[in-house]
């Protein structure tokens, strides 16, 4: 949190910022081994009632979301859970979000959830409750705790989807500024799915009347497997798969007013062999709020599938005119390499990770680009790290990165047996290194039940959390049961971390005083400035080991915490345990006062910049 505070006194001023200098925050990331991995869905206890098809988001300010679709009464509805901090804890009666008609009457399924820093929660699924499937939606706007009433139909135009064609999942984005945006394909068109989309301008209290096909290049055909990410200007991006020439091809549409219009002509991006000639599948979309669009894919021109991306660097209006191949370990189709997974940070950075069997079984591989996709590394790197290449099978790699340089990747492993876990690799130096040794988070006895489709998400505060299904519960616990249940895990920080965002920085300006006493400061020092400072925890989470850090100081000056010695930039200095901090811990809406006293080597302005550092959540 950026706070700035600035007062004359004789000839000087000073000038306060906490700053959001960024760090990497999981150096030494362990998986949360004070409890034991955590049951979402609360209102089946045998665990035979099919929960499953989990995905989560977070919003950065302690709140983590979890929506599946579950058959506890009958057939499926949507469910959800929230936790306010930092998924440690998680309500106790899970909510019912496909609110539009009797529950377990009809099935709902496919359900995405989305989120912002704005206290808004978006869910999307589809739902047969008229008979054939429809999409349908609702929102909260107080971070989770209550939902609308009567869900809202997007798909308005459509009165021919048939419920039984698969491959037509609604997909959720938002921006931040109140606009909500959903696609899909759907098979109005006489059995051809098309791309569908509708939005919303006011965080998802009404919708167009019209939803709007985006696929514009040819007349109805297939299509299926939409992914869509916009930006905070205005830029809506959707990729998905076309067969128009033969075989399936990856197409881009994109709209610069928020959803309002788009291309007319749409662009094919697997641009490196003729259209039609091969099969390329499974596209991922991810985008920057600095005109970056990148795609990536599977492809089988080569033989067996090899992962292709491209990219713009013009908000879509551009791409490359040859597609690159990031699975670069081996020679090009000589293996499978499939189901990648898409992730930017914003600063440059762009990462994919995709399962391969290379080495005999699939194992997970990873390659990065450090400048928006123009370049990438010769060869990629295999993150399943805890056992040997190809012998066990890991599979369905999830990935997310902050901006701080950090980057996780979750995936489901058979290492321990023919029954899944869940096991988790993470890079601080955007991905440039690895763990040695990849982590499991499912916490009953390894190998012993089946733990599958994992979906990941984090805070760019150091928080990450994971989600996917379970068998553990299940009388029968094959992987194809209808028996499951949702469980999380989340990591806390172990070390002492910059938590700027974590409080306020309030400088108490009727505390300025300025003096020519120059006791306590080191030789040379004309007088001193000082203040006191209330930090104040605005989070949902505990913080302890509090200090502050000077990242500058100029003019020669130096800076004291209370009693303690002097320091100049870079130095660091333990907080006093006083006040509400005086047990060493600061809880959240608790402040401590700090003394702040700056030995002055010249009367004349000076610039004054500090992080905040501590331990979040421990």
């Amino acid at each position: 949190m950026k706070v700035k505070a600035k007062a004359r006194i004789i000839m000087s001023f000073f000038f306060l910022i906490a700053s959001l200098y960024a760090v990497c925050y999981l150096d030494t990331v362990q998986a949360n081994t004070v409890q034991k991995d955590i049951r979402l869905d609360r209102g089946d206890t045998s665990g035979n009632g099919n929960s499953r098809d989990a995905q989560i988001s977070s919003d950065g300010n302690g709140h983590v979301y979890a929506v599946w679709e579950d058959g506890r009464n009958g057939r499926s509805d949507i469910y959800f859970n929230y936790s306010e901090d930092n998924g440690v804890t998680w309500q106790v009666s899970d909510i019912r979000l496909d609110t539009g008609d009797i529950q377990g009457a009809s099935s709902s399924y496919d359900p995405q959830v989305n989120s912002g820093s704005n206290g808004y929660v978006y869910v999307v699924w589809r739902d047969d409750r008229n008979g054939i499937s429809h999409k349908y939606f609702n929102y909260s706007a107080d971070n989770g705790v209550t939902w609308q009433a009567s869900d809202i139909r997007l798909d308005r135009n459509n009165t021919q989807s048939r419920s039984f064609i698969a491959n037509h999942d609604p997909q959720l984005s938002s921006d931040g500024n109140g606009h909500v945006y959903v696609v899909w394909d759907d098979f109005r068109n006489g059995g051809i799915n098309n791309i569908y989309f509708n939005y919303s301008a006011d965080n998802g209290m009404t919708w167009q009347a019209n939803d709007v096909r985006l696929d514009t290049g040819d007349s109805p055909n297939g299509t299926n497997l939409p992914q869509i990410s916009g930006d905070s200007n205005g830029h809506v991006y959707v990729v998905w798969n076309a067969f128009r020439d033969g075989d399936w091809d990856i197409y881009f549409n994109y709209s610069a007013d928020n959803g309002v219009t788009w291309q007319t002509n749409d662009l094919r991006l697997d641009t490196g062999d003729a259209p039609g000639a091969s099969s390329s599948g499974v596209p991922q979309l991810s985008s920057d709020d600095n005109g970056h669009v990148y795609a990536v894919w599977d492809d089988s021109r080569n033989g067996r599938s090899d992962i292709y991306f491209n990219y713009s660097a013009d908000s879509g209006v551009t791409w490359q005119t040859s597609d690159m191949r990031l699975d670069t370990g081996d020679s090009p189709g000589a293996s499978s390499s499939s189901f990648p997974q898409l992730s930017s940070d914003g600063n440059g950075y762009v990462y994919v990770v995709w399962h391969d069997n290379r080495n005999g079984k699939t194992d997970i591989y990873f390659n990065y680009s450090k400048d928006n996709g123009m370049t990438w590394q010769i060869t990629d790197t295999r993150l399943d790290t805890g056992d040997s290449p190809g012998v066990n099978g890991s599979r369905n790699p999830q990935l997310s990165s902050d901006s701080n340089g950090c980057v996780y990747v979750v995936w489901d492993d058979e290492r321990n047996g023919n029954k899944e876990d869940i096991y988790f690799n993470h890079s601080s130096d955007n991905g440039v290194t690895w763990q040695k040794n990849d982590i499991r988070l499912d916490k009953d006895t390894p190998g012993t039940n089946s733990s599958f489709d994992p979906q990941l998400s984090n805070d760019n505060n150091g928080n990450v959390y994971v989600i996917w299904n379970d068998k553990r519960n299940a009388q029968d616990d094959s992987r194809f049961s209808l028996s499951n249940s949702i469980y999380f895990n989340n990591f806390f920080i172990d070390k002492i971390v910059e938590v700027n965002n974590f409080v306020n920085v309030n400088p108490i300006t009727s505390t300025y005083h300025q003096t020519s006493d120059t006791t306590d400061c080191p030789d040379g020092f004309v007088g001193k400035f000082g203040f006191d400072v209330e930090i104040k925890n605005t989070s949902n989470v505990l913080l302890s080991d509090l200090e502050i850090k000077i990242v500058e100081l100029t003019g020669g000056n130096v800076l004291r915490i209370a009693e303690g010695d002097p320091g100049s930039e870079g130095a660091t200095m333990a907080i006093p345990e006083t006040g509400d901090y005086s047990d060493g811990k600061l809880d959240p809406g608790e402040y401590v006062m700090v003394q702040f006293v700056v030995c002055l080597k010249e009367l004349k302005p000076f610039e004054l910049l500090v992080d905040v550092l501590g331990k979040p959540g421990s």
